[in-house]
């Protein structure tokens, strides 16, 4: 693991305790989002939670049972710390394009939320990546939110009134708007992340995935689209 990557490690933890206050708006998002996933279980596994800053702690109590996959070890110390939960973690390494089995067969009946990793994974064959993220998924309920969009100088201007339907690139792009403070002014820049294109509209009966978009401010002079995708597999239901 890199230690020092932006995305994870030690700078990751640095902006988490840096920017709690910045970060609030992102974590109602994410516990709205959640509590909208109506998954009816007393378990679920955490793929990348890090040291949970995003994650709600009145969520993750009402499991009896909570497995995670987090490679960073003073992630896994510090999520204990913030949350007094002890984690099953396994002990699987998290690539897409050469999964190991036991995550591949893991239980269907237990939910599955990727917490931000998808997309800050390297990936190389990224069809590949996407038809092992697919098995993981089939016959079972799922979430993610991850980056779509992101940039400096920008603000995000989210609707209020949404359908819950995958937004096309075009779409997002209208809700992006230049960040007016002293603060950004310098070259706009917005790059779009590569797990946009990993899920995609799916209905089956009445069941489809729903999304969900909204800003993070990760930084002052730093902004992300989020997207939120859930999953309810027929069957588990509240």
């Amino acid at each position: 693991m890199n230690f020092l990557n932006s995305t994870g490690g030690l700078i990751y933890h640095i902006r988490a305790k840096r920017y709690t206050s910045l970060w609030s708006a992102h974590r109602s998002a994410v516990q709205s989002f959640l509590e909208n996933w109506l998954i009816d279980s007393d378990e679920i596994l955490l793929i990348g939670p890090s040291g949970g800053y995003s994650l709600p702690l009145s969520w993750l109590r009402s499991f009896k049972r909570i497995i995670a996959i987090e490679p960073d070890p003073l992630a896994r110390m510090i999520f204990q710390s913030r949350t007094g939960l002890r984690p099953e973690y396994l002990k699987l390494k998290l690539d897409l394009e050469n999964p190991d089995p036991v995550i591949q067969s893991f239980d269907r009946a237990v939910p599955i939320l990727f917490c931000n990793i998808l997309g800050q994974l390297p990936v190389k064959n990224e069809y590949l990546a996407i038809k092992n993220l697919n098995t993981l998924l089939e016959g079972r309920s799922y979430a993610s939110y991850h980056d779509v969009l992101s940039g400096k100088g920008i603000q995000v201007r989210v609707p209020t009134q949404s359908n819950s339907k995958k937004k096309s690139v075009n779409e997002l792009r209208a809700w992006i708007k230049p960040e007016d403070s002293l603060v950004t002014r310098e070259k706009i820049e917005l790059n779009q992340h590569q797990a946009y294109d990993w899920f995609q509209q799916a209905v089956t009966n009445t069941f489809e995935q729903k999304f969900t978009y909204w800003e993070w401010a990760i930084t002052p002079s730093q902004t992300q689209l989020i997207e939120g995708v859930s999953y309810l597999q027929e069957g588990i239901k509240k």
